[in-house]
């Protein structure tokens, strides 16, 4: 979606209509009830439809708006327009549901205050790109030339070193060398830190209790061909239930391991489960 290719229509709203507008779309929504209750009053598709038309005349309104406060937030905040927009449009679609006109609210206000939070919520958009400078760059290469005339392999340990011998920043050395790919594109790079994965390295299972660490095993096919919560229940002399139960506290505390220092979380994972007997 290219914002600049956009031609919305111009719709306004006089003192009033955006009342009128809503009872319409409450009769079409109640017109539509009937309707699929087995209703065949010929008048009932005709409200329907005035519902629909006056649901789109509030949506241009509210699209409008949310256009202007894209580019706006995207202007001062340095956001993507296109992305914000998108939020605004959905947040448009929430409001027209849930507007009450009985509560005496402008239209555009209450549209304003939904736009106002998704702009405010828009900083999830940003990638978290570094801000790498061109005095980076340039640190980056000179450590790079340094490196090749020594006629060393490249890796982030020996980087570090050579910049600092040649006066470089080992910080801006490394920001400098960070690129940007396609998610679909394969990288391999000895500055990456790591070597391609070959195997799947399960150890911290070691770390689960027992009981855990059998039901990842039987439910994800570690050790074997993975096991439905019925295959799983009869292996474990229990419910499916409670097998469904013992893989939620199982994931839970995997992911408390993987997230945290291996031996610390281990730690307080125990302390925790024996404490909770």
């Amino acid at each position: 979606m290219l914002i600049p290719d956009l031609d919305l229509p111009h719709v306004t709203l006089d003192p009033g209509d955006d009342a009128a507008l809503a009872r319409a779309i409450e009769a079409g929504v109640y017109a539509q009830h009937l309707i699929d209750g087995g209703d065949t009053d010929p008048r009932l598709p005709e409200v329907v439809q005035l519902g629909r038309d006056a649901m789109e005349q509030l949506a241009w309104v509210g699209i409008r708006m949310a256009l202007k406060y894209a580019i706006r937030t995207a202007h001062s905040a340095g956001l993507p327009a296109e992305e914000l927009f998108q939020d605004g449009c959905v947040a448009v679609g929430e409001a027209i549901r849930r507007f009450d006109y009985a509560r005496n609210f402008r239209f555009t206000t209450f549209v304003h205050e939904y736009l106002f939070r998704v702009m405010c919520d828009g900083g999830r958009h940003r990638l978290g790109h570094p801000q790498v400078s061109r005095a980076d760059r340039r640190a980056a290469r000179q450590a790079l030339r340094r490196m090749e005339a020594l006629g060393v392999a490249e890796s982030p340990a020996l980087l570090d070193t050579v910049a600092a011998a040649a006066g470089l920043s080992p910080t801006a050395t490394r920001r400098g060398r960070i690129r940007m790919v396609p998610l679909d594109e394969v990288v391999h790079s000895p500055l990456l830190g790591y070597e391609p994965l070959t195997s799947h390295d399960m150890d911290f299972l070691a770390l689960l209790l027992p009981r855990h660490r059998q039901v990842l095993q039987l439910r994800y096919g570690l050790t074997g061909p993975p096991r439905t919560l019925v295959q799983m229940a009869a292996l474990l002399r229990a419910s499916p239930s409670t097998v469904k139960r013992w893989e939620v506290e199982a994931l839970d505390a995997a992911r408390q391991l993987l997230r945290g220092e291996r031996t610390t979380a281990a730690a307080a994972y125990r302390e925790e489960t024996a404490a909770a007997g």
